[in-house]
């Protein structure tokens, strides 16, 4: 057997119930939730909080779109080793990700957005980030990707039902009127909605943090 290890940077996840204490218990719709988006790797962990790795070809913009359309959650999101071979169950590994993932979902409540990244550094905008930091230009991205994330969450959290209607329509069909035709309104209407939902800044946006957070885990 070969001896375990940590290698190349990971990407680790935690999620926690706002208000959980005067809420009902959401965690079993929102491990379902994520288990139908792809993510079924995802874990109670304790309490009111979920956690996962987030795995080689997964999208950390679409997950993040998932929690913030789901409201009432806040995320932490840490970056750094893993130890390998990774187990079967995201509550069995270890790693700096994971503690960073920690550091990150402690510091959520205080960032407007409630989504927060950390590296082994520490959490990204802190004061004192990333003082005596030997940036490899790992760093620097994730403070990068967070800043996209945070941008991500303004276009999402004011969207309306309707903006989300029109908006899924587009990821299923080619084109505006064919979308027009599943809504039954015109295609003027559906330009209309798309706008107002920032369709084509989320597009760009997600585009851009799976860029940075692809060249973190590289």
């Amino acid at each position: 057997m070969k001896p375990s290890s940590f290698t190349r940077w990971h990407c680790v996840v935690d999620v926690d119930q706002r208000h959980s204490r005067r809420s009902p218990d959401r965690v079993p719709s929102l491990l379902q939730l994520l288990r139908g988006a792809g993510y079924s790797g995802a874990e109670r962990t304790t309490g009111d909080e979920v956690q996962l790795l987030v795995e080689p070809g997964q999208s950390l913009a679409d997950l993040l779109e998932v929690l913030v359309r789901a409201e009432h959650w806040r995320v932490g999101v840490g970056f750094g080793a893993v130890e390998t071979p990774v187990p079967a169950s995201v509550r069995e590994a270890r790693g700096a990700a994971f503690i960073a993932a920690r550091e990150a979902i402690g510091a959520a409540g205080a960032d407007p957005s409630g989504i927060s990244f950390a590296t082994p550094h520490g959490v990204v905008g802190a004061a004192d980030y990333p003082r005596g930091v030997q940036d490899d230009g790992r760093e620097r991205r994730v403070s990068q990707a967070h800043a996209a994330a945070v941008l991500l969450h303004q276009v999402w959290s004011r969207r309306t039902r309707e903006g989300w209607d029109v908006v899924d329509v587009m990821n299923e069909v080619e084109t505006g009127r064919e979308a027009a035709n599943r809504l039954g309104i015109s295609p003027s209407a559906v330009s209309q909605r798309l706008r107002a939902a920032g369709y084509q800044a989320g597009l760009q946006g997600k585009a851009l943090l799976d860029g940075l957070v692809d060249e973190v885990l590289q």
